[in-house]
């Protein structure tokens, strides 16, 4: 038997590749979190960085002239350092928390990993932060199949 490839035929098998993807798109995640809130997560945790960036570096700066005076330094910085700390660590949770609504929203989150090597390494060292990381993506992975999500809380008491 031939096949004839017919335009009239590429033409009708194409016309059914909408329908074939009606199912996946109705299963697509119910909005667990916008792409403007993990947009905005993003940029609070940025913008913390920069915050904590910069008391890093006055700290050094005051480190710098205090040690070439001969002088021991005061820790004047160090409150401001742990405070600029946690509002990062607070800002960072907050991005890796969010279970992305869309395949467009986790590629986000991954490429914010991927590129921010500072998460990268707080990934790496903090149990409890590499698992709601995982956790996030394996809610997206549930929602998007159907099934139910993991107790969150369970996940992190294990980490």
């Amino acid at each position: 038997m031939t096949t004839i490839t017919s335009r009239r035929a590429i033409l009708a098998g194409a016309s059914m590749i909408p329908a074939l993807a009606l199912p996946a798109a109705a299963a697509l995640p119910k909005a667990m979190a916008s792409e403007d809130d993990l947009d905005t997560s993003i940029a609070a945790y940025r913008k913390a960085e920069i915050a904590l960036n910069d008391v890093l570096d006055e700290k050094s700066e005051y480190e710098k002239g205090v040690f070439s005076r001969g002088d021991r330094p005061d820790h004047r910085y160090d409150a401001a350092e742990d405070a600029a700390q946690n509002v990062a660590l607070e800002a960072m949770w907050n991005v890796i928390s969010i279970v992305p609504a869309s395949a467009c929203g986790l590629a986000t989150l991954m490429r914010f990993v991927r590129e921010n090597r500072q998460v990268q390494e707080h990934l790496e060292g903090d149990d409890r932060y590499l698992a709601m990381f995982h956790q996030s993506i394996e809610d997206f992975a549930c929602e998007l199949a159907g099934l139910p999500m993991p107790d969150t809380a369970a996940v992190l008491l294990d980490a």
